[in-house]
């Protein structure tokens, strides 16, 4: 499943994380762990208008004396365990606490102890496309290479299913 996440961005994938913030996010737990890109962050001015806060070089220079942030520096970090953290450092902070929305896609998480996986889209309608990757990635330790070119054809047959189904679903 993480193989097909990580060539294509399904509807499913994109979700809204909103956080309460000055002067940073931090990220962590399941959503550090399968978060896969950022697509946008923003905020809303008691105007109601939406202002967004682009990713930036940390080499960049910002005015030290903007009231609200306009960029953001992105950094990874894990702890002893591997736990992974994700801090959004903003340029300039916020004069009171303020929601901010991050717009990304993640990673499904499949939990193999879990009796029944019924929310995991690829799972449940692509599970020729799962099986054909899985045994793509077995054929090697098996060492079948007629194996590894049978299942490469059925890939593409079900890669071509695959887009298809996301298309008409919508995901």
């Amino acid at each position: 499943v993480r193989f097909i996440e990580r060539k294509w961005n399904f509807h499913y994938m994109r979700r809204t994380l909103t956080q309460t913030a000055t002067s940073e996010i931090e990220i962590t737990g399941t959503d550090a762990a399968t978060l896969k890109s950022i697509q946008q962050v923003r905020w809303q001015d008691a105007d109601g208008v939406w202002h967004q806060i682009v990713q930036v070089d940390p080499d960049q220079i910002i005015s030290d004396d903007a009231t609200f942030p306009v960029g953001y520096l992105y950094e990874e970090s894990t702890d002893g365990t591997g736990a992974k953290t994700i801090t959004l450092t903003f340029d300039a902070a916020f004069e009171e606490a303020t929601e901010v929305e991050i717009i990304a896609h993640f990673f499904t998480s499949i939990d193999l102890n879990s009796p029944g996986n019924s929310g995991i889209w690829l799972l449940n309608h692509a599970e020729d496309a799962v099986l054909h990757r899985t045994m793509i990635n077995m054929a090697p330790i098996m060492r079948d290479m007629q194996l590894l070119q049978m299942y490469n054809l059925m890939w593409q047959e079900s890669q071509k299913t695959l887009m298809g189904m996301a298309i008409v679903t919508g995901k």
